[in-house]
Formats: C-alpha cells, structure tokens, sequence
C-alpha cells in the first residue's frame, strides 16, 4: 500500500437530517441509482413510534401530575414546536474521500469495513444517543454513514423524568463543554474520533488531518442550523 493511500482523513459533523435523501425515498443527482441497492440500512424506524417507546412511561408520569391545560399530549409534536431542543439530531461519519476512499480506489472496501464496525459498536459507547435511522450509503463517490438520533436523558426536577436533551444526554455520558470554545459537540466528536483512529490503527492506516475541516457547532448554533432543516423535511413531505 502506497504510503499517501494509506493516511485517511475521518469526518464527523452535524448533517441535515433529511430522512427522505437518507433512505433514498428521493435520488438526488450525486447518486448513482445502479448502486443504491449497496446501500447498508442498520435501522429504519419511524420516529413517531421510537418517541412513543422512549417516552410513553414518562409521559404518563409527568401527566398524571399536572393540570388538564399542562398536559403534553403528543410528546413528539411538543419537541417540534420546542425552542430549546429539536426532535431528533443527525451526523456524518466519513472515512478518506473520495480520492483515496472512492468506488474505484483500492481502498473503497476497507472504508465500507471500518464504517460498518464503528456503526455496529456506536449506540454501546453512547447509551443515551437512541438511533431510530441509520444509514451507510455506498451510491456515492465516498462511503459515509448517516446516524439519525434522539438524545435522552433524566431529569430529576420538572418537566418530565425522561426527556429531550443533547446536552443532558452527553453530561449523562461523562461529556461535558470544556469551554466556550469548545463545545458539547466537539467535545463528542473527539472522542469518537478516537474510537476511528483506533479502527483506522488495527487496519493499518494512520490518521491525516486535513487543512479543510467542518466547524463543531454550538448546540445554539445547532438549532440555528436545525429551523432550515426543518423547512427543507416539511418540503420534502
């Protein structure tokens, strides 16, 4: 293996989140549509249903305790309209590019084979991130996954005892902002970075960090991002 073929770049960054582009309900035009059956799907549940499973119990709970006109009846509409957290989150993890990883570079299948070990251990290093849609597209120039999330935690105080939170599920996770620079989500994102350097080691490759690189947002940032996000899923239904 040539020594510039065997150093690879890692990506993992906030995404879209458009469920339509991830399932292949709609071919956008960097597809190729002979290989969207290569497509690994590791899950494709509604997110309706993993909110009723996540959150029914405490729903209850929370209700049972508040007046008529407190109630939340629909857990997953009232995170829609929310202000403060969204109802699901999405990342990118890419390993190489397309020029070292691509679908006609030798490297292609170690790329597919490293992204699916760092898939099949992701929800065991992170217990409060509840994947309900997660996706390796291989239709593309460069093997990717999208990882479609709800972030949960416990709260012990009002509102409900399991509810919506990026913040508290990382704090949860040991993860916390290590200062205003550095915020909850790169300080996730090294240290799942960490776990694909460790996949990248055992292959025999070495890590390569590349000048250009996507900014770790803010969870305010985030929710910025998140309310043209939305727009875009509510077009595309």
């Amino acid at each position: 293996m040539a020594e510039k073929n065997n150093r690879l770049s890692l990506t993992f960054r906030v995404d879209a989140g458009v469920l339509g582009h991830n399932n292949r309900e709609f071919i956008a035009k960097n597809v190729d549509r002979e290989r969207v059956s290569e497509n690994i799907t590791y899950k494709q549940e509604n997110i309706r249903e993993k909110y009723h499973e996540l959150f029914d119990k405490a729903l209850e709970e929370y209700n049972s305790k508040m007046r008529s006109n407190r109630r939340i009846k629909d857990y997953y509409e009232h995170m829609n309209k929310s202000q403060k957290e969204k109802p699901f989150y999405e990342i990118v993890v890419q390993i190489g590019d397309k020029d070292n990883c691509g679908i006609k570079t030798a490297n292609f299948e170690s790329a597919k084979q490293m992204l699916d070990e760092y898939m099949r251990e992701f929800e065991k290093r992170n217990p409060n991130i509840k994947v309900f849609n997660a996706v390796m597209h291989l239709d593309e120039a460069t093997p990717h996954l999208h990882i479609d999330f709800i972030p949960i935690c416990s709260k012990k105080e009002r509102g409900l005892p399991v509810r919506v939170s990026l913040k508290g599920a990382l704090a949860e996770q040991g993860i916390s902002s290590k200062s205003k620079r550095i915020s909850e989500w790169a300080a996730w994102a090294e240290i799942e970075k960490k776990q694909l350097k460790e996949i990248l080691r055992k292959r025999g490759f070495l890590h390569e960090t590349k000048n250009a690189h996507y900014k770790h947002m803010t969870v305010d940032e985030y929710k910025d991002a998140r309310k043209k996000i939305d727009e875009i899923n509510r077009h595309v239904n």
